[in-house]
């Protein structure tokens, strides 16, 4: 039986932006959380300028991440796979934060259902973003991050851009933005 095309309606159309407007706000308060737990110069290396931050002020914070984390992983599976990627960083920084580790299986898990979706076709997942995600996972944990599929990607991928890149000094059908990403990845991952 031949596939039907989906007919998409306006309740369908707005559950998809309501998805993706929750992700944002839970995004953005994922970022505020990390802000206010690791503030710009202790993550720099310099803390003996912050100012000391109150017991109680401190607990607080981490509760509100607690909340956050738990939020996060119910919402997870509904959650566009764009969305999700962008929520990993936040989630395995305040994870550490409040219970001292990442979920290492939980982390492996949404990074192999967001490949999954970059594979099947999701057009809001770029090869950028796929190998973004894939290098600071292997910089994170090198040994457990990544399945060996997605290894074999990501090796693949660099070197399929670095010889698509050959002589030239930028990939000619990207965008600026695009471009400055490529080559960052590709100075983070040398041959």
């Amino acid at each position: 039986m031949p596939a039907q095309p989906h007919n998409f309606t306006s309740s369908t159309r707005s559950a998809v932006a309501g998805a993706y407007a929750g992700a944002a706000a839970l995004l953005a308060d994922g970022r505020r959380l990390v802000a206010s737990l690791l503030p710009a110069a202790e993550v720099q290396g310099s803390d003996a300028a912050l100012p000391r931050v109150a017991d109680s002020t401190r607990d607080a914070q981490l509760r509100r991440a607690a909340r956050w984390l738990r939020t996060v992983d119910a919402r997870a599976d509904s959650m566009p796979r764009a969305s999700l990627l962008q929520l990993l960083v936040p989630y395995d920084l305040l994870s550490r934060l409040t219970t001292g580790s990442a979920s290492a299986a939980q982390l492996r898990r949404w990074r192999d259902s967001i490949f999954d979706a970059y594979l099947t076709g999701d057009p809001t997942l770029s090869a950028t973003a796929i190998l973004t995600m894939t290098t600071a996972a292997l910089a994170a944990a090198p040994a457990t991050a990544l399945s060996t599929r997605q290894l074999l990607w990501h090796y693949s991928t660099l070197d399929s851009w670095r010889r698509q890149l050959g002589t030239l000094s930028a990939f000619p059908h990207l965008t600026p933005a695009e471009n400055a990403r490529r080559l960052h990845l590709l100075r983070l991952n040398p041959a």
